[in-house]
């Protein structure tokens, strides 16, 4: 296994997590009974979507196919 392939393997597993947590995110803000904190599970769901995105970019320049689902 080349080091671009193990690159590649580690921020695809890194983009399985976090597309997990905007997820998370996205159902906890869409469950919360709390208007309060519905915004702020909305706001970090985005963050960890731009999160993802900039890994996927990554994969693709080193030559690999970026995950585009979680593990869900």
């Amino acid at each position: 296994m080349t080091a671009n392939n193990r690159d590649i393997d580690t921020l695809n597993d890194l983009i399985t997590a976090t597309i997990d947590s905007v997820d998370g995110y996205r159902k906890a803000g869409e469950d919360s009974n709390s208007g309060q904190f519905q915004p702020i599970f909305f706001s970090r769901a985005t963050e960890r979507r731009e999160v993802a995105e900039k890994l996927q970019q990554e994969v693709r320049n080193l030559g690999g196919e970026p995950n585009d689902d979680g593990s869900l």
